[in-house]
């Protein structure tokens, strides 16, 4: 079975597409792959450290700049299985789109979260990679 992550996509080593979802943060558009959002919590109109979702207490990371109002995503854990789930805020709801590898291409430009893995452009557009392993590591 193909790998099914952009990382992957780019290198040529997954499947010809991939189901992705654009969040926004303070600093531009994050891309990720779809099956990393276990679930749309929803929007909150205070920012907590944590979040209840399904009799669960999660971590909430906030990639939203600080606004009033985010919109809270569950993710799964990868690369720390005892952890399983954490939140992400960020300002947006998921606007989901399918990515081929024609569509995206990686560009050299500094860096501006400890947590991106690089920048790529989809269709012009110049969006934020993360980085699942360091921004899990953020998170404890």
């Amino acid at each position: 079975m193909a790998r099914r992550s952009i990382v992957a996509l780019l290198a040529g080593e997954a499947d010809q597409y991939l189901a992705c979802a654009m969040v926004q943060s303070e600093q531009g558009m994050v891309l990720m792959p779809d099956v990393a959002i276990a679930e749309v919590v929803g929007w909150r109109n205070q920012l907590t450290s944590h979040v209840v979702w399904r009799e669960r207490e999660l971590p909430v990371f906030d990639i939203s700049g600080g606004d009033k109002r985010v919109c809270v995503l569950v993710l799964h854990a990868v690369h720390r299985p005892a952890q399983e789930f954490f939140a992400v805020a960020v300002k947006t709801l998921p606007r989901m789109l399918r990515l081929s590898v024609e569509d995206m291409r990686t560009i050299d430009a500094p860096l501006v979260y400890p947590w991106q893995r690089s920048w790529v452009t989809v269709d012009g557009r110049r969006m934020i990679l993360p980085d699942f392993e360091k921004l899990e590591k953020l998170i404890v």
